[in-house]
């Protein structure tokens, strides 16, 4: 059999359509997310986290399935592993996590992936209608929304910058530009806006402060 033959076998495989399978929940799980107004999701780099997560949590645990030996090592290796980003809040913990599980959930069953997958988007669909109905109180799945008295921060750049996801009100991509409005304490927005003055990527900066 030739490698032209084995590729052909491969790509016809059970194991790559469940690839493409764990692929496709990772992203339907982001326009979710997205769909609930999760500023967050919407960056170049969470898009691709989204995308590949999940199959790759899929493809450890069905290489080391079957290998203890191979476990072994892939949980040393793991080990070191660090984010060099540090996560912002629980709730994104809780969403990497949901991508990883995906994966090796659809080692075992694929059809469990579907079900936690598909269970998790109708949770966020529900609370974001019971939120927006104010049948919570003080509660938001995504950052505190500006009002009349509240600061911000407008910032446009000609790249993407990772910030502070409990800080960021939205985010929008047009014409080649970044869009950032960021909300928080006088000082908060102050030291920020200097901090970035030095950044190459700055198109502009303004503020309004309320309070």
């Amino acid at each position: 059999m030739g490698i032209v033959d084995s590729i052909i076998i491969y790509y016809t495989s059970e194991e790559f359509f469940k690839i493409i399978l764990t692929s496709l929940l990772g992203f339907t799980y982001q326009q979710t997310l997205i769909f609930n107004k999760q500023e967050w999701v919407k960056s170049k780099f969470q898009t691709l986290n989204f995308l590949l997560l999940p199959p790759i949590g899929f493809a450890i645990t069905s290489s080391i399935s079957s290998n203890i030996a191979l476990s072994l090592g892939m949980v040393g290796a793991l080990s070191i592993i660090r984010f060099r980003t540090p996560v912002k809040n629980s709730f994104e913990l809780i969403s990497y996590f949901l991508l990883l599980s995906v994966g090796v959930i659809t080692t075992v069953d694929p059809y469990s992936s579907i079900g936690i997958t598909t269970f998790s988007c109708f949770v966020l669909v529900v609370v974001t209608f019971l939120e927006s109905n104010k049948m919570f109180y003080n509660s938001s799945l995504k950052p505190q929304l500006l009002s009349d008295s509240a600061n911000y921060l407008n910032v446009t750049l000609s790249g993407e910058y990772d910030f502070d996801s409990n800080n960021l009100v939205s985010f929008t991509f047009a014409d080649g530009k970044y869009y950032y409005t960021l909300t928080g304490s006088k000082d908060y927005l102050l030291n920020l806006k200097y901090s970035l003055i030095d950044n190459n990527e700055i198109i502009e900066i303004t503020a309004n402060f309320n309070s």
